[in-house]
């Protein structure tokens, strides 16, 4: 269950993280922003995608934190590009759009990287805490 919960965490935040992105380089035309329920869910669909198949990935034999990231990058590539540019045509295709969004991608990647690297920290403190406090009282 723990697996889903992390690779269900990573959708998300990525996906919101997406759409933050999005909002800060519209921010000139966001009167005009017309994001529908359908596009919204198409985002959702591709993010959890890349969830899925990260998933899969990470079971390869990679040694390398930068080898982990370049799979991992790939895995967002490959369905973005396949899905967000062919399937659900939201990413209009050009050299510019591919080359925006590659940028968009590894962006969003570092920082949804970071969140759960804080949020790793954050339950290693907290169990270490309880740890200590369980050991704490047995000795006394």
């Amino acid at each position: 269950m723990k697996t889903f919960k992390y690779y269900f965490t990573i959708s998300c935040i990525s996906f919101t993280f997406v759409l933050l992105v999005d909002i800060l380089l519209n921010l000139d035309s966001l009167n005009n922003v017309n994001i529908t329920f359908s596009e919204l869910m198409q985002l959702f669909v591709c993010t959890s995608l890349i969830a899925l198949l990260m998933f899969f990935t990470d079971k390869l034999d990679v040694k390398t934190i930068p080898g982990f990231m370049l799979v991992d990058i790939l895995d967002i590539c490959a369905v973005m590009y396949i899905f967000g540019m062919g399937l659900f045509r939201f990413i209009t295709p050009s050299w510019e759009n591919v080359l925006v969004t590659f940028g968009i991608i590894v962006a969003v990647y570092f920082l949804t990287f970071a969140v759960m690297v804080f949020d790793d920290r954050n339950a290693v403190r907290f169990i270490n805490n309880k740890l200590e406090k369980m050991n704490g009282d047995e000795i006394k």
